[in-house]
């Protein structure tokens, strides 16, 4: 019975939440109909956001943050999660971006 208690009770713990501190921020803008996603100021199709990301030495423990406006399509949100997951990334989250998470030179 203490066994079983102890099991549900750790299946309703929330796991811990990744710090995403020092993660990389991937922004989304649409040309309509399709999708740039940004990590500098050069923007990049799902393909060449997975090769920059394996490529050019970001650390996948870091983690990384899909930032997103209140018009972003669902599928660019989606097409922008399976590239980071195809260059290794496992802690990922998708929030609204803000003026202060803006890099210069990103839309």
């Amino acid at each position: 019975m203490l066994l079983a208690t102890l099991l549900a009770t750790a299946a309703l713990t929330p796991a811990l939440e990744a710090d995403f501190s020092q993660s990389y921020r991937v922004w989304i803008s649409v040309d309509r109909p399709s999708c740039t996603y940004w990590l500098t100021d050069t923007g990049m199709n799902p393909r060449q956001l997975t090769a920059a990301l394996t490529q050019n030495g970001y650390e996948v423990a870091r983690g990384a943050e899909i930032l997103t406006t209140s018009d972003t399509p669902v599928r660019c949100v989606r097409e922008a999660s399976r590239a980071v997951r195809r260059a290794g990334f496992v802690s990922i989250r998708t929030r609204l971006g803000t003026e202060k998470d803006r890099m210069h030179g990103i839309p």
